[in-house]
């Protein structure tokens, strides 16, 4: 795949990928912004990650082939998730 063909998926311009998850900040440093999104092949029915990198400064523009970027093929995995809530300070229940 070529950086032009990534670039219209990740932008959400072909019609046959459509967004399975939200654009998301994976890692962030001083010069360039790290940033993934799970599109779905329609055709397919095949997932992709999209990962690429922006200069996080107008200093540090990339632009094309010479960003980071590339492509994986995942596949979705339900998990259970614990997460902890505040209990409210006038009583035993939970918030």
């Amino acid at each position: 795949m070529i950086y032009d063909e990534f670039e219209i998926i990740a932008d959400g311009d072909n019609g046959d990928y459509e967004f399975a998850s939200d654009e998301e900040i994976t890692d962030q440093g001083r010069w360039t912004t790290t940033f993934s999104r799970v599109v779905r092949q329609k055709s397919s029915g095949k997932f992709f990650a999209l990962t690429w990198e922006r200069g996080s400064t107008e200093y540090q523009h990339q632009d094309g082939e010479d960003n980071f970027w590339y492509i994986n093929e995942v596949y979705p995995k339900e998990v259970m998730k614990t997460i902890y809530v505040t209990k409210d300070p006038k009583s035993d229940k939970k918030c």
